[in-house]
């Protein structure tokens, strides 16, 4: 799938953080792929990006949004030089509680988790407002930030709010921005807004796969979720818009790729940890996903910008 070794600071996001706002003004050049944990939302406040998924390629220009999910394999191209970009990421648990009585109907997760193809776009009638969302949100990085080193070979500033209200202050604006995108965008007819219950489940076979860290099969997760695994299977796609399998996949090697980075562990050690059966089976995933294999992927981190 990729082209080029992604070097990106990986962020811990987690409960009591949730949330990171990021500016960075990418170079021209060469597509750059990533898969993270957090959800992505992204807005180019000027210049022209080519946004990559794993079977479409969509064009994004100034004013134009997109949505990543979870775990989900995606990139982007910078088409135009001084392109500026705005990227929100967070964990589905900072809009999975969020049910409107005056509208009942607004699923705030199918934009992250429906085709991409299917995702929201810019609007004549909504670019402005989009816009000066996203003027606000720079003003608050400028205003509050530190740096984070490179993303994708170019500077990158992270807001660094010092008090609750900050953060909450970023909530308002994320909901925001589905309210304006929600005016003319509808969730998709076969996607249903799953019930709390359902999120329930869900989230206690997420628990349990981001605490252990081997492979975790359906049957153990749907045990854990407390249901049968063929309802579990509905269950979790609902929610997150891809399969269990796929999505503790992605999981696993993402986590094997920060461990990678992080330290100097043998590859056959981190393979076995995250729950590979053996080093072959790692280097096969690893190659799909990154386009080189674990050492070489290695030896680039090293020679490359510092995270």
């Amino acid at each position: 799938m990729a082209t080029d070794i992604s070097v990106v600071p990986h962020v811990d996001l987690h409960r009591v953080n949730p949330m990171q706002l990021r500016l960075t003004n990418p170079p021209k050049g060469e597509p750059q792929w990533h898969m993270h944990r957090n959800l992505e939302l992204g807005i180019v406040l000027s210049g022209h990006i080519r946004s990559l998924h794993e079977n479409c390629r969509l064009d994004i220009e100034t004013g134009g949004i997109w949505f990543v999910g979870m775990y989900e394999p995606h990139g982007w191209q910078v088409m135009e030089e001084n392109t500026r970009l705005v990227l929100m990421g967070f964990l589905p648990d900072v809009l999975m509680p969020c049910r409107f009585a005056e509208a009942p109907d607004v699923n705030l997760l199918a934009p992250f988790t429906v085709a991409p193809l299917s995702r929201p776009r810019t609007t004549s009638e909504t670019k402005a407002a989009i816009l000066a969302i996203a003027e606000e949100l720079r003003l608050a990085v400028n205003t509050q930030t530190r740096k984070r080193g490179h993303a994708t070979g170019g500077p990158m500033l992270e807001f660094a709010g010092k008090a609750a209200h900050d953060w909450l202050w970023l909530r308002a604006k994320l909901l925001e921005l589905l309210a304006v995108i929600h005016r003319n965008w509808r969730t998709p007819t076969n996607v249903v807004d799953p019930p709390m219950s359902t999120i329930g489940c869900v989230n206690r076979a997420l628990a349990k796969l981001f605490v252990e860290h081997r492979h975790i099969t359906e049957q153990e997760a749907a045990k854990e979720a407390g249901v049968s695994v063929r309802t579990f299977t509905a269950m979790f796609q609902s929610v997150l818009g891809v399969s269990f399998a796929t999505f503790s996949l992605r999981h696993r090697l993402e986590s094997a790729t920060t461990e990678l980075v992080r330290t100097r562990h043998p590859i056959k050690t981190i393979a076995l940890r995250w729950g590979f059966t053996d080093s072959s089976h790692f280097n096969h995933h690893f190659r799909k996903q990154h386009g080189c294999t674990p050492s070489a992927y290695r030896r680039q981190l090293r020679s490359g910008p510092p995270l």
